[in-house]
């Protein structure tokens, strides 16, 4: 299945996915009538984008925000719900049984069908969360009511305020967080009372990150009076005001979050100076001296120039497809059980490699890959479509005489 960044990563301890260059910071406060909930997005990609869903057919509008694959990484509805997601390290999901599985986005079947915390884990608690097993969530609405969702549990709100960073509050002892971000906000809101914007722009701008994966932009949410206040490149002096009503209001659109500020030189520097993706230095050398020597040159460039370029699963992905489009589908199976090899525990990969083989006629492997995915992400309905098509396949040519 073609699709860009999830929100996807390899497990490892917590310690260091606190202070990791993938990190995100999400708080919310409610006190004395103000309900807050504010955000740092911390990613690679400078190409970030604010969207709206207006409301149809009984759901709720909303407004995200997130990245070029279009997969809202935070958001709130006309209600107030409001959610932003993080990443974890992952965690083998259990607790499935009797559980349905969802074929789409769950969180935006939430958003748009949720108006409280309560109606949200409600809705949650009837499907299969192994979907989450590499993430966890943050919910809050404008009652004040709160809750951090992982796959298997879920945290609410108790006192004034909640903070979420990347480390899993199951598997902490309550006051021993390992996460710097996570006491720097904590701390703040214990020290504050009054819960205001430019307490939360403070917070903001005390756990924000540079480097790499830097804050990419922020957000303040008034919940109760649906106010969207948005800031770029941790840069907390120049504001977008947004009014949720007016800007559903408009109908769906879709705007890059750097086109609504005056650029700045340390953004400009940062969008300029990010590495390339890696699909872009082998992909010329497929064309000229074939796929085994550009498989040689990844391990190469990984191993000696990995700073260099950026060395993701969506990379070789996305030049498995452009293979697979340009006909050169020998050379396409070989990108992807590469990339099958270098991130073994994701599913899309095998997906993307069943895919492959049935576009060669490799039956068999085809559907051993999907079964592969399947069983990493139940929720793949890619794979479970393809695979009654392909074991039906596989049924015909066995009944037919000429494969006798």
């Amino acid at each position: 299945m073609q699709r860009l960044r999830g929100t996807v990563l390899a497990a490892m301890v917590v310690s260091s996915v606190c202070g990791s260059a993938r990190a995100c910071t999400v708080f919310m406060a409610a006190a004395r009538g103000e309900v807050l909930y504010g955000n740092n997005e911390d990613w690679f990609d400078p190409n970030s984008f604010l969207w709206t869903v207006p409301a149809a057919n009984g759901q709720y509008g909303r407004v995200y925000v997130g990245f070029g694959n279009g997969f809202p990484q935070g958001g709130v509805n006309e209600k107030g719900l409001c959610f932003d997601g993080l990443m974890v390290p992952r965690l083998e999901v259990a607790n499935t049984a009797g559980k349905k599985v969802y074929s789409g986005n769950l969180i935006d079947k939430v958003m748009a069908e949720c108006a409280t915390v309560a109606e949200a884990l409600a809705m949650l608690d009837q499907y299969n969360l192994r979907m989450f097993e590499r993430a966890q969530f943050l919910l809050a609405d404008a009652t004040g009511d709160a809750a951090v969702i992982e796959a298997e549990s879920v945290h609410r709100k108790e006192g004034r305020y909640q903070v979420a960073t990347n480390f899993r509050l199951s598997q902490v002892e309550p006051g021993e967080a390992p996460c710097r971000r996570y006491q720097i906000a904590t701390r703040m809101l214990e020290e504050n009372d009054r819960i205001t914007v430019d307490l939360f722009k403070r917070i903001l701008a005390a756990v924000h990150q540079e480097g790499q994966a830097a804050t990419q932009y922020s957000t303040i949410y008034d919940l109760k009076r649906g106010i969207i206040y948005l800031y770029h490149f941790h840069n907390f002096t120049n504001v977008v005001r947004l009014n949720v009503a007016e800007e559903l209001a408009k109908g769906a659109y879709h705007a890059a979050i750097p086109s609504l500020f005056p650029p700045t030189y340390v953004a400009m520097v940062h969008a300029g100076a990010q590495p390339d993706p890696i699909d872009e230095a082998i992909r010329g050398t497929i064309d000229k001296h074939g796929v085994d020597e550009a498989i040689k040159k990844y391990r190469f460039l990984k191993k000696h120039e990995r700073e260099y370029w950026r060395f993701e699963e969506d990379c070789l992905n996305r030049l498995g497809y452009a293979l697979l489009r340009a006909r050169k589908t020998a050379e396409a199976i070989e990108i992807f059980k590469l990339n099958v090899e270098e991130y073994p525990e994701a599913w899309n990969p095998y997906d993307s490699l069943g895919e492959a083989y049935m576009v060669n006629g490799d039956i068999d492997l085809a559907i051993a890959y999907y079964e592969k995915s399947l069983g990493l992400n139940p929720g793949n309905t890619n794979a479970a479509e393809k695979l009654k098509e392909l074991r039906a396949a596989r049924r015909k040519a066995a009944r037919s005489p000429s494969m006798r």
